[in-house]
């Protein structure tokens, strides 16, 4: 890996931890992320704040000597929304409302049937589904 387009994306893997990603610098602060083998669409117990294609703002890390992905400028992979948006149930105290103006009708759509599947969920995506299911289904019949 070539250490100068490496950005560190903060993953959930069963705890937080940012992962070397390798990247294309766009421009000052600014890269793509590239596809990785740690971005695994599959597996319900990964998730991460960014994903491949994503183009995003770093900032320097705090504790690693390099940058960290920092705010989303622009989606790349259409997969990286609802990754993105159980990522942020997770690791935020994110409200419906919030979690309306930041992520798109179709994410929000794709919750119930990740409930419903077998398998692992983290309990704060099933509290975070059981607390806003009536808001939820009302928002998706309109």
């Amino acid at each position: 890996m070539d250490k100068d387009n490496i950005i560190y994306v903060r993953f959930i893997d069963g705890g937080n931890v940012s992962i070397p990603i390798q990247s294309k610098y766009i421009s000052e602060n600014t890269y793509e992320l590239l596809p990785n083998i740690e971005f695994d669409f599959n597996d319900k117990t990964i998730l991460f704040e960014f994903g491949p294609e994503d183009i995003v703002e770093t900032k320097p890390s705090k504790s690693h000597s390099g940058l960290v992905a920092s705010i989303l400028i622009k989606p790349g992979n259409q997969n990286n929304s609802f990754k993105r948006l159980l990522f942020f149930i997770l690791n935020d105290d994110l409200t419906f409302d919030e979690a309306k103006s930041t992520f798109n009708k179709s994410d929000l759509g794709k919750l119930n049937g990740f409930i419903e599947s077998d398998g692992f969920v983290y309990p704060r995506i099933k509290d975070f589904f059981e607390k806003y299911k009536i808001d939820l289904q009302e928002y998706l019949d309109n």
